[in-house]
Order: C-alpha cells, then structure tokens, then sequence
C-alpha cells in the first residue's frame, strides 16, 4: 500500500479534469466523455443573444473575461482554477515593495498572503472556474466569448507541471489563441532525490530535462504567441549551483526564439529573468548572451516566495 498522501495521488489524475473552456477535444459524439445534457445549451431564445447585437454582447465578454488582465492559474489538487490579479503592473524597485512583496512574480498577495512568508488569515481566496462559467452557460456565447478570454488576458503560471496540465486541459484552438504567457519557476530547496527538481548532480536528471523540453516544445508551437515572459529563481542559498547550470534552461528557450523566427511567428516581446548573478557565459562553452534571441534580466535582489499552488499548512 502507497504511503503517498492521497492529495499527490490525486495531482497525478489528470485524464479526467474537465475541460475549463468548456469545449471538447474531439466533436464526435463518441469521443465526447460528456452526456448531451451536460453540453452547453445553445438558448436560441435567450435575450441576451436575440435582442442584444452582436457589438455590443462583444464589449460585454470583454468587460466581464478581460477585466484583469492577468489571470494566474492554479493547479489546485485535481482541478484547475484561476485568480485574477490583483496587484498593479509596474511598481518601483524599492525595497518597501520588495519586502512587502508588491513586486512578487508568483503575485502571493492575489492569493490573499500578508507577507510572501505568511499565509492568508481566515478563508482562502476562491479558486474555481470563475470567468469559465461563462463559456459553460451557451454555446453561442462559448463560441463568441472563448478567443476573447483566451487572447485578451496574460496567463500566468507557477511550475512546468501546471503548464503542461493547462495547455493539455484547454482545446488546441483555445490554446493557438493565446498571445501573452508568463512562467514563474521558483525552486525552494535542491532536492537529492527528487525527479523534478533534483539539481545536485552537475546534469539534471533525464525526467526534469524530458518536462523542461517539452514545456518549451509548447510553447515554439503556439501559433498566436506574441509575448512570452519566464523567470527562473533559487533560494538564496542554491543561487550559485543555479549560476553554473543556467545553460540548461536558456538551450531550450534559445531553440524556442529560433524555431518560432524561421516560421515568420517571432514574438514582440521575449524576456527570460534570473534570480543569479552573471557568469560570462551560459552554456560552458563560450556562446554569449548576445547569441540568445531573448533579453536577459538579471535580479539578484528577487526574493524566492511561497508560490501560490502550495498547500496551506
């Protein structure tokens, strides 16, 4: 019998989450997994679509799904859910705001955190379907709303496990359609052991490389990707282990940029950040910084946070 906790047990469930757009992958009936009366009803006498024109039920989606701007996606035990953010774009670089952590990539103050080492008091935020009821109540308005929600918001998201499941949850279309990302990976501790985060050996371990490659696979292939934002962080101590193996994460965003030039779909806006500090070189073997088709910012002043999938305690 597993002595795993049954909450990690049920991470690994991931063929039977529902699709949060609300559409199927497949439109044949046999490979629908969803009963005709649990698909979105078409309502062809509803008001909203029979006396309100099409202009103005558009502004409507766009007030209600793009509101944010910026939705962090929460991988929560079995099912995915969303926050919307809730601090300003730009803030200054003071210390204030770094202490306070106004300036958080994981964003822990939208989760309700005081501090980015002290819990939420009381209730935790909600994180459910939230905006993707919307595109489950109809589906004519599934079908007008869904590229809005999709192209309109940054998605943001705080380990390669939630992207993966995020990008195989959402519909090939749904997924095309997104035009910014944000990827916040932030390790805590160097784990002798672990499949996924194990960076203690000079090379990281062929499971951590596999995901990271296929991560990046993603992303090369979304068609409409314009803006793409990753930032890698350690704790403090790990910082200078990070250093001698930032090559391993800049070979896979590298061949990203290059793959999406040669098919005429560059991104606009292409930023990579690092919580360490500069090592002259980023794959051991003399290639610069300037041969890298992203910017390069280096923070070292970053705090490492309690990202917002962690359970509470």
């Amino acid at each position: 019998m597993s002595c795993r906790p049954s909450f990690l047990r049920l991470r690994r469930q991931k063929k039977d989450r529902p699709r949060i757009d609300g559409t199927a992958k497949d439109s044949s009936p046999a490979s629908n997994p969803n009963p005709p009366s649990q698909q979105p009803n078409p309502q062809l006498q509803s008001l909203f679509i029979t006396r309100l024109p099409l202009d103005i039920r558009v502004l409507i989606y766009e007030y209600v799904l793009a509101s944010a701007e910026r939705l962090h996606i929460i991988d929560w035990l079995t099912n995915l859910g969303h926050v919307e953010c809730k601090e300003e774009a730009e803030l200054d670089n003071s210390d204030s705001d770094r202490r306070s952590g106004a300036r958080s990539v994981t964003h822990n103050k939208c989760l309700g955190y005081e501090t980015p080492e002290r819990a939420p008091r009381g209730p935790w935020p909600v994180i459910d379907g939230g905006k993707m009821g919307l595109l489950a109540c109809c589906g004519i308005v599934c079908s007008e709303a869904v590229e809005i929600l999709y192209s309109y918001n940054m998605f943001d998201l705080t380990s390669v496990s939630t992207f993966q499941t995020f990008t195989t949850t959402i519909s090939p279309h749904s997924l095309h359609t997104i035009r910014s990302l944000s990827l916040s990976l932030f390790y805590h501790a160097w784990f002798p052991h672990s499949s996924v985060q194990n960076f203690r050996q000079v090379t990281c371990p062929p499971e951590f490389k596999f995901e990271w490659k296929k991560c990046c696979d993603t992303l090369a292939s979304m068609e409409r990707l314009q803006e793409l934002k990753v930032k890698i962080g350690f704790s403090p101590q790990n910082a200078e282990r990070a250093a001698l193996m930032e090559g391993l994460w800049f070979e896979e965003l590298r061949r990203v940029g290059r793959v999406r030039e040669f098919e005429g779909r560059g991104l606009r806006g292409f930023e990579v950040g690092v919580n360490w500090q500069r090592t002259g070189y980023w794959d051991g073997r003399g290639r610069k910084e300037n041969d890298l088709p992203f910017r390069i910012v280096r923070d070292v002043g970053d705090r490492i946070e309690v990202g917002p999938d962690l359970l509470p305690s």
